[in-house]
């Protein structure tokens, strides 16, 4: 061999381990890379994975709420519903008393509201139809210094009547007496039909 021969020898042994080392390196990396690769995707899924669950959760969570709310919203109507109906009810059975009652109901409803001076009471056009003949009179002095006429004119009410008085008109027709009176009188209902 000769010296030549050696020294290319030499070279192409160095150039081959140091290749081989650089392979070795490259290989290395690339593995490390890969395992970080799939290190990074295992968190993103896992990520995926818990950012799923909880979107999942939050949806049966809002659906539950959200059922609760219309299956409230649905009771709150059916009661507003039946408590419109019970008061209604009230309204016809105030209206339909027998005629001795009603109006035996109507005086003692004159002389709670009645003031001193002179008033006018006016009736609905069918009350004043079954007016009984000796009401004026039962009505015409309700309290002392008070004094009332019942007027031959209808006026636009269905059941109660309107006490006027020269400042002033006391609307006390079942329909404005209910209105002032509703959210006690709902109460009272709402107590006796859904109670416990």
């Amino acid at each position: 061999m000769t010296g030549v021969q050696q020294m290319v020898d030499r070279i192409l042994t160095q150039a081959g381990a140091e290749r081989d080392a650089k392979l070795a390196q490259a290989q290395t990396q690339a593995e490390a890379r890969l395992a970080a690769v799939g290190e990074e995707l295992a968190r993103q899924e896992q990520q995926a994975r818990v950012q799923s669950e909880q979107q999942a959760a939050e949806t049966v969570a809002f659906a539950h709420s959200a059922a609760g709310l219309i299956r409230r919203n649905a009771m709150l109507a059916q009661r507003r519903e039946l408590i419109g109906q019970t008061i209604e009810q009230m309204l016809q059975q105030l209206r339909g008393l027998p005629d001795g009652e009603y109006f035996d109901l109507l005086q003692g409803m004159v002389t709670r509201a009645a003031q001193p001076g002179d008033g006018t009471l006016c009736l609905g056009k069918r009350d004043l139809a079954r007016l009984p003949a000796d009401f004026a009179a039962r009505i015409a002095a309700p309290a002392p210094g008070s004094r009332v006429t019942v007027s031959d004119r209808p006026a636009a009410i269905d059941g109660g009547f309107i006490l006027r008085y020269a400042q002033t008109d006391m609307d006390c027709s079942f329909d404005a007496l209910l209105e002032e009176k509703r959210e006690q009188i709902e109460d009272l209902i709402q107590q006796e039909l859904f109670a416990g």
